[in-house]
C-alpha cells in the first residue's frame, strides 16, 4: 500500500500505471510443450494477491482507474534443467519441489517456465 501512495505522487494527474502480476495457478514448466510439473509458489502468490488486493482498494477509492485488463502467459526460456533450477535458488519466494527437481537435473534440453499473469492499464485518478 505505501508503494501504491508514492507511485501514485510520483505520477501526474491522469498519469498511466500498468500494473503486472503474477496469478494462480502455480508457474508450469514445460519442456516441448509438456508440462513436467508445476514451481512451489505459494508464499509469491500471496505477497501478489495482497499487492493486487491494494491496487483494488485504491481503484475502490477512486484513486485509480482501471481502463483495461488482459490475462496472459509470460515464458521464461532456459537452456536446461540445471539452469532453471539455478534461476529459482536465487528467488526468495518461490522453489522446485522434490520431484520436479530431481526430473529438471537430468533435463539437457530447453525448457520454459509459463507463469500466468494478469495485465492492467490503470489511470492516476485527476486532482
Amino acid at each position: 500500500m505505501r508503494v501504491l501512495c508514492h507511485v501514485r505522487r510520483l505520477c501526474r494527474p491522469e498519469g498511466i500505471v500498468l500494473d503486472l502480476t503474477t496469478v494462480p495457478p502455480e508457474a508450469a514448466v514445460e519442456r516441448d510443450g509438456v508440462v513436467l510439473g508445476r514451481l512451489d509458489q505459494a508464499a509469491f502468490l500471496e505477497r501478489a494477491a495482497r499487492s493486487e488486493e491494494a491496487v483494488d482498494r485504491f481503484v475502490a477509492d477512486s484513486l485509480l482507474v482501471e481502463e483495461a485488463s488482459i490475462e496472459l502467459d509470460v515464458l521464461k526460456h532456459f537452456d536446461s534443467g540445471a539452469d532453471l533450477l539455478d534461476d529459482v535458488s536465487g528467488r526468495g519466494w518461490t522453489s522446485v519441489p522434490p520431484g520436479l527437481g530431481s526430473t529438471l537435473e537430468r533435463v539437457a534440453t530447453p525448457l520454459v517456465e509459463r507463469s500466468y499473469c494478469l495485465l492492467r492499464r490503470l489511470r492516476i485518478a485527476g486532482g
